[in-house]
């Protein structure tokens, strides 16, 4: 599990997971599908520190991926998702907490 490895996989998890600003529904659906989110957040949510750069990829495939309308947000508040992005408020990241704070917003829309 090398940083280089964890870091191309999570820049690919989010390079695909802009397709789904795209509005291509069939993109994000095989994320909802495949258990890709649930999986994203239970990254972040692991008690080992985690690379920045990974860190920053990760909740921008959230970002890209936790609409407005998606049901994730349910299951997210359930598994602990609102301690998630209030820490990665507090990231070290400008990237990571740009995005929580984009996560944040659509959450308090639903």
């Amino acid at each position: 599990d090398s940083v280089d490895a964890r870091r191309a996989a999570a820049e690919a998890i989010y390079e695909v997971s802009l397709c789904g600003m795209d509005d291509d529904n069939v993109g994000t659906k095989i994320f909802i599908t495949e258990g890709v989110v649930p999986s994203l957040w239970d990254q972040l949510k692991m008690k080992k520190k985690q690379d920045k750069t990974v860190e920053g990829y990760l909740v921008g495939a959230l970002r890209n991926l936790c609409g407005d309308r998606d049901g994730f947000w349910t299951v997210t508040i359930d598994d602990g998702g609102i301690d998630i992005i209030l820490t990665l408020l507090q990231s070290s990241s400008p990237v990571s907490q740009s995005n929580a704070a984009s996560l944040l917003a659509r959450l308090i829309r639903i």
